[in-house]
């Protein structure tokens, strides 16, 4: 079974406050190990379910924030910005998808969403 992880970061575990995720504040790095072990407990959940191939698409600002020599050795990552289905890119072919530090659509009420405009 293979499974497509698309990881955003303003979702993750513990992040309440847009700043704690933008690159070169006091709290990035901190959630950046946040982001990477979110990823890694969906990928270990879906191996410990039979899943055996795991393609992670790195979705947030820059599209370079997982620790990648902290990222679980079973998967492949795409990173960067270059990518025509952007946060989704890769995930034909996949027999599930994950969406990993997912946060509100925008403009709506949730936690963190984005407003655009």
């Amino acid at each position: 079974m293979k499974i497509y992880i698309s990881a955003d970061m303003e979702g993750v575990t513990g992040v309440t406050h847009s700043q704690e995720v933008i690159p070169g504040r006091s709290q990035y790095e901190r959630f950046r190990r946040h982001l990477t072990a979110d990823v890694n407990a969906g990928i270990e959940g879906a191996a410990q379910a039979g899943a055996t191939e795991f393609l992670v698409n790195e979705a947030h600002d820059g599209m370079r924030n997982i620790l990648l020599e902290d990222l679980d050795p079973r998967a492949e990552v795409i990173v960067g910005q270059r990518k025509p289905l952007s946060m989704m890119q890769g995930f034909d072919g996949a027999d599930l998808v994950f969406c990993v530090g997912y946060h509100a659509r925008a403009d709506t009420e949730g936690v963190l969403s984005q407003e655009y405009g």
